[in-house]
């Protein structure tokens, strides 16, 4: 368990180190893209700065409870729960400390976010308006798809589109249109969708594979 996390926590410290190197490179795509995304939400103002409000109130409420409760909250299994969590993760940190295949484990870490770039920078090749991006403009595309995804809706579905959408007209490749009649020839739709299918297409195949391998593997073992 322990593993898993401290695995899902490198992939954000890659994110971020992907974040801050696209910051030194596309300085003024990374400022467009805000701008563009403020302008986006421009036509619910009312509706976005109730939102606001309602999260500030929130979280002071909850940072208020946790101080006036606090000698009951350390008691409850709710507490304990995140304190084992916090400890797998100690572990996990660990486990890595003491494994005797380090370079391996780095080493397949770096291929699946080279991989990651390439999912993205390949298809830039499937349409007509995105095949004079450069590498460069895959990075940027990669660290905006991954906030994308890093945003809790079901897949990423909706968020990456979004996301992606904005950054290539950033990119001057298409228009953002996030309502319900966008037209599914715009590039700026059309890209993100051929990128998130094909991924989530791959993670169905090799998933399947992987588990009748697993399945086989068993049967195996037991005879």
């Amino acid at each position: 368990f322990g593993t898993i996390l401290v695995e899902r926590v490198i992939d954000l410290v890659f994110l971020i180190s992907l974040f801050l190197l696209t910051l030194i490179l596309k300085l003024d795509l990374i400022l467009r893209f805000f701008t563009e995304l403020g302008s986006q939400s421009s036509d619910s103002t009312t509706l976005g700065s109730t939102k606001y409000y309602v999260l500030i109130s929130i979280l002071m409420f909850f940072v208020l409870a946790y101080y006036l409760l606090k000698k009951w909250i350390i008691k409850t299994s709710f507490y304990e729960k995140i304190i084992e969590f916090v400890d797998g993760l100690k572990e996990g940190f660990k486990s890595i400390k003491k494994m005797k295949r380090k370079l391996s484990f780095w080493f397949h870490t770096f291929s699946i976010w080279i991989m990651y770039f390439l999912m993205t920078y390949v298809c830039f090749f499937a349409i007509e308006e995105t095949s004079h991006l450069t590498i460069s403009d895959g990075l940027f595309l990669l660290v905006l798809g991954g906030i994308g995804m890093v945003i809790p809706t079901p897949g990423g579905i909706g968020s990456y589109h979004a996301i992606v959408m904005i950054g290539l007209s950033v990119l001057g490749v298409g228009k953002v249109y996030l309502g319900e009649d966008g037209d599914p020839a715009n590039p700026a739709l059309l890209f993100p969708t051929i990128v998130h299918a094909s991924q989530t297409l791959v993670a169905i195949i090799m998933g399947s594979v992987g588990m009748i391998l697993l399945f086989i593997n068993k049967k195996e073992q037991k005879s």
